[in-house]
C-alpha cells in the first residue's frame, strides 16, 4: 500500500501535474469549442432556412394595384430588431440571387433597430413588408399593427403566435412551418395564393 501511494505521488509530481493540467485544459477547450461551433452552425442553418422560406412564401402573396402607385421603383422589406444571426443579409442575398420581384418591382432589404424606428418609416409607399425579430417581442402588441393597406408583417418565430400578425414561423417535429392568419391578411388587403395554402408545411390559424 505504501509503495502504491509512493508510485502515485511520483506520477503526480510537479512536472507531470502541469502536463496533465495542460492536457485537460486542451481537451476542455476543444470540447467547448466544438459545442460552440455546433451551436453557431445550427443557428446559421435555421437562419438560412427561415430566409429561404420567407422568400419562397413571398411569391404567393398578392398586393392590390392601389397599394402600389406606378411611380414606385422598388419594394422595401424591413427586418425589425436585433439581427444577431444576420438574417437581413441572407434575405438580401437570396432575393438578389433568385431575382425575385413583387408587382414587377425589385426588393430591397433593410435592418432597423426597433419597432419604433420601423413605425416611422411605414406609410411611405415602398415599405410594405416587415419581419419582426424575437428581440421585439416584449414591445409588440396586436394594437400596434398599423392600419396601412397592403402591409405584411411576419413574426420570426412561434413566440409571435396570437400576436395579430399575418404570418408566423414555428417549429414542429424539427421542421419549420408557416402559420397563416387569413382573416388578418384579408383585413390588410392581402391575398394569399391557394398554392401556398395547399403546402403541407403551412398551418392555418386565427388570432
Amino acid at each position: 500500500m505504501a509503495n502504491s501511494v509512493h508510485t502515485l505521488w511520483n506520477l503526480l509530481s510537479a512536472g507531470k501535474v502541469g502536463k496533465l493540467t495542460s492536457l485537460c485544459s486542451i481537451i476542455l477547450i476543444v470540447f467547448l469549442g466544438q459545442n460552440n461551433l455546433r451551436g453557431e452552425h445550427d443557428s446559421t442553418q435555421i437562419t438560412n432556412l427561415k430566409a429561404t422560406f420567407i422568400v419562397h412564401t413571398l411569391k404567393y402573396v398578392r398586393w392590390h394595384d392601389e397599394d402600389f402607385p406606378s411611380s414606385q421603383s422598388h419594394m422595401e422589406m424591413l427586418v425589425v430588431g436585433k439581427d444577431e444571426h444576420n438574417i437581413a443579409s441572407r434575405l438580401s442575398y437570396i432575393i438578389n440571387s433568385s431575382e425575385l420581384r413583387l408587382k414587377n418591382l425589385p426588393i430591397k432589404v433593410r435592418n432597423v433597430n426597433s419597432w419604433k424606428e420601423a413605425r416611422e418609416l411605414f406609410g411611405k409607399g415602398s415599405k410594405k413588408i416587415a419581419l419582426l425579430l424575437d428581440s421585439e417581442l416584449k414591445s409588440w402588441e396586436k394594437e400596434k399593427y398599423p392600419d396601412i393597406s397592403g402591409l405584411l408583417i411576419v413574426g420570426e418565430s412561434q413566440k409571435f403566435l396570437r400576436k395579430g400578425l399575418v404570418m408566423t414561423f414555428r417549429k414542429e417535429n424539427n421542421r419549420l412551418k408557416l402559420g397563416v392568419n387569413l382573416r388578418k391578411a384579408k383585413a390588410m388587403n392581402l391575398e394569399i395564393s391557394s398554392k401556398l395554402l395547399s403546402l403541407n408545411r403551412v398551418i392555418f390559424q386565427e388570432n
